[in-house]
């Protein structure tokens, strides 16, 4: 999966496919919101705090996605990599 990082933040959960002329002219998601989990789940698999998992966004040590102005999403397969990743320190 291609994560674009944007000054440290979060890559927007606006990449469109292309919809060939067969297709309906509505663009459809790459990344589907249904498929990643919240910062509370993804968190409480890493076993940090919310706060914490933030924080390592911020320094572009773990990529998600955003949902909005807010709310932060989080590829589960990601989530596992960073945890292997730390754990191999």
């Amino acid at each position: 999966m291609n994560i674009h990082r944007l000054s440290g933040r979060c890559a927007p959960l606006s990449r469109f496919r292309v919809p060939s002329p067969t297709q309906s002219h509505r663009p459809t998601r790459v990344d589907s919101p249904a498929c990643l989990i919240s910062t509370i789940e993804a968190a409480k698999r890493l076993g940090v705090s919310p706060s914490a998992l933030r924080s390592y966004v911020a320094d572009g040590l773990i990529p998600c996605r955003r949902v909005g102005p807010k709310l932060l999403k989080f590829d589960p397969r990601e989530v596992e990599q960073f945890a292997r990743r730390v754990d191999n320190r």
